[in-house]
């Protein structure tokens, strides 16, 4: 199969992938215009896609970087890129999923983060109505993440 007819089939097993997932038109577009600029890579270093390897996939997010992507940008287009390996792999259009070994890691800046006081934090569980059980279990949630940190 040549390398048009297959990059064909990738698009639409990574739009099934997609829909399946329930995600909103804006992310799938999102991906979508992410999926793009990573085929036109692909395109353009003469790869097949179907031969990629996880250091070209980390080497591709190097190159992302020293363009100066932001890291949301990288963020979206590594969720991508596990999307259409996973896909392609779910429909047996690849043998080995690459991003199994791919080692990828996108920080975003670290920001400041508010922690409520003991004071704010009981008036808030306190407001949440408890007469149901939906009630009790999203105070319960609440309460574990506020004192698992």
């Amino acid at each position: 199969m040549n390398q048009q007819i297959f990059i064909k089939q990738a698009r639409t097993c990574f739009l099934e992938y997609q829909e399946a997932k329930g995600l909103s038109i804006q992310s799938v577009r999102r991906k979508t215009i992410e999926l793009e600029r990573f085929l036109t890579y692909i395109e353009e270093v003469d790869k097949d896609l179907r031969d990629i390897k996880a250091g070209e996939l980390e080497e591709y997010f190097l190159l992302m970087r020293e363009q100066g992507f932001s890291k949301t940008t990288m963020g979206i287009t590594r969720s991508m890129i596990v999307d259409l390996f996973i896909s392609m792999s779910d429909h047996d259009l690849i043998m080995n999923n690459p991003v199994d070994f791919m080692e990828v890691v996108i920080r975003e800046k670290p920001g400041v983060k508010a922690i409520f006081s003991q004071k704010e934090m009981e008036t808030f569980l306190d407001a949440m109505e408890t007469v149901t059980g939906y009630g009790l279990r999203d105070r319960a949630i609440f309460e574990l993440m506020y004192v698992t940190g």
